[in-house]
């Protein structure tokens, strides 16, 4: 149980990708964090598999009720249709700007860093995503590889599903580093 003292924000939307959340959320929940599903609007909202649309989730907490120091890590999963979503949702991309400026973790997976490069943390980061945004990352000054996960200031990327375990791990080892580095000031 080494997240026990770490509150993290799940942030999606319509069309996110239901399996990657539940192993996400379910990894992060055994190793002891609390965790709330944030979106834009409260109501459910659906997930989408290969199948098609698939389980609906009870959203937690609604974005513009949340303060940044509600969390000390905010997760956006993989989901091309929820990611594209919250681009086009200025007041998500401004809450991830100003919640990473507030010394906080940052997670995305699959199409979700693509929303680093929208609010302005791309530059100069080391990180990965699905093979469909690479170039928009370098584009956007990322150091991009192609796989993950990859950690490079406070933020964690992860390229697929396959890299969900690590992805998960590598989120405990930024938090407790965090929690090192705070207890040494």
């Amino acid at each position: 149980m080494k997240l026990n003292a770490c509150r993290i924000g799940i942030l999606t939307t319509d069309g996110f990708d239901a399996i990657a959340l539940d192993a996400i959320r379910d990894e992060l929940r055994l190793e002891g964090a609390e965790v709330r599903l944030l979106s834009l609007a409260e109501r459910r909202i659906k997930g989408w598999s290969q199948d098609g649309w698939d389980s609906d989730e009870h959203v937690d907490m609604v974005l513009d009720e949340v303060v940044r120091t509600d969390f000390d890590m905010l997760v956006i999963p993989p989901g091309l249709i929820a990611v594209d979503a919250l681009k086009g949702e200025r007041f998500a991309i401004n809450f991830l700007k100003r919640f990473h400026a507030g010394g906080r973790i940052v997670a995305a997976s699959g199409h979700a860093p693509i929303l680093l490069s929208e609010a302005g943390l791309a530059r100069g980061l080391t990180a990965t995503g699905a093979k469909s945004i690479r170039t928009d990352l370098r584009n956007a000054g990322a150091f991009v590889r192609e796989n993950g996960p990859r950690c490079d200031r406070r933020i964690v990327t992860a390229a697929s599903n396959r890299e969900l375990p690590d992805f998960v791990a590598a989120m405990t080892d930024q938090f407790l580093a965090q929690e090192r580095q705070l207890e040494t000031v």
